[in-house]
């Protein structure tokens, strides 16, 4: 965290404000974030108690009063021309989100990941579904071109008065997924986003994070995320290659689980009981029904296998992908 406050202290661009959320962290957190405070007058720190990261992030967005809004995760960092860089571009565009491109730091490498194939996108009106789609299913347009996708919240910043015209907020409910479910709706409201194929930000992708420790209720926010997308895409009359996105959006679901759930080897379940439910999990029509209607074109030769796998309800074959993957990224820091 701390390399993460000094990138922001340390930007060219000084006049911004920095909120700080303590979400009731139960190691020295919320000690660390007071001392930073004390050192600069730019920094508001809200300790708060424990209520998930959609929460946090909604109390930083009812106390904020700047003209922009800019996401950063706590394990990443940003460039120090970050600020400066999009303040550069918000004054050549009316766009009200702005995008730039990353780098994904490894544990022994660092990539150059662009979002899009392009560099440089101006959309608005149905163009900004390549945005959306994007974050769905990158291969639609082939711009599946980084280990992140732009459903993240942070390489990107947001236009306040979009976010207060709308009451744009994140859904406390979801522990994941949050801000997939909050760029649906800001992507599509939005007058028009620019994307920039420009590296600034920092994201660190390590065996420990996030997506990486033990989650037992992994399903819950999934789900209730697949139904929100799906009211989304009906409510908004979206054309028919969104459930395509839908569809695939699943079956990449069922890899996270086996990653964070039915495989992790902190699961204190048998394996043999492992795997009897994942099966059973395949076999539940929410799950089952859009596997069966991927549209094969946009996936992968990795996902191909694995949707295969997924279609046929062979627990044993999925674990073995994700032992190889797991294995892969240990040895080079590296998936497949």
């Amino acid at each position: 965290m701390e390399q993460c406050i000094d990138s922001i202290l340390n930007q060219t661009f000084s006049d911004f404000s920095l909120i700080l959320v303590d979400d009731g962290s139960p190691d020295d957190c919320g000690v660390f974030c007071d001392k930073y405070a004390s050192t600069d007058s730019r920094i508001t720190v809200i300790h708060k108690t424990n209520e998930g990261v959609a929460a946090a992030r909604n109390s930083g967005l009812d106390i904020s009063n700047g003209e922009w809004i800019v996401f950063v995760d706590p394990d990443d960092w940003i460039e120090p021309i970050y600020l400066s860089s999009f303040a550069e571009y918000s004054s050549r565009t009316d766009a009200e989100i702005i995008l730039c491109s990353t780098y994904v730091n490894y544990q022994y490498r660092q990539d150059a990941k662009p979002f899009f194939k392009d560099d440089y996108i101006y959309a608005r009106g149905k163009d900004k579904d390549r945005f959306l789609l994007q974050f769905l299913c990158g291969n639609i347009y082939r711009d599946n071109l980084c280990t992140a996708d732009s459903g993240s919240l942070w390489a990107k910043i947001y236009k306040k008065s979009l976010i207060d015209k709308y009451n744009l907020r994140f859904n406390p409910k979801l522990s994941r997924m949050e801000d997939n479910t909050f760029n649906l709706y800001a992507y599509e409201r939005s007058h028009s986003i620019c994307y920039v194929n420009n590296y600034l930000y920092h994201y660190r992708k390590s065996i420990h994070s996030g997506f990486s420790q033990f989650t037992d209720n992994i399903e819950h926010s999934y789900e209730l995320f697949f139904q929100e997308l799906y009211r989304f895409i009906t409510e908004e009359n979206k054309p028919h290659i969104f459930m395509d996105a839908f569809n695939i959006k699943v079956l990449n679901s069922i890899y996270v689980y086996g990653k964070m759930k039915y495989f992790h080897p902190r699961n204190p379940q048998p394996m043999r009981f492992r795997l009897s439910s994942f099966k059973r999990l395949l076999r539940n029509e929410f799950y089952s029904l859009p596997i069966s209607e991927i549209n094969m074109h946009y996936l992968n030769r990795v996902e191909v296998v694995f949707y295969l796998a997924a279609r046929t309800r062979s627990s044993l074959i999925l674990y073995f992908l994700h032992h190889c993957k797991n294995l892969l990224f240990r040895m080079t820091g590296r998936g497949l």
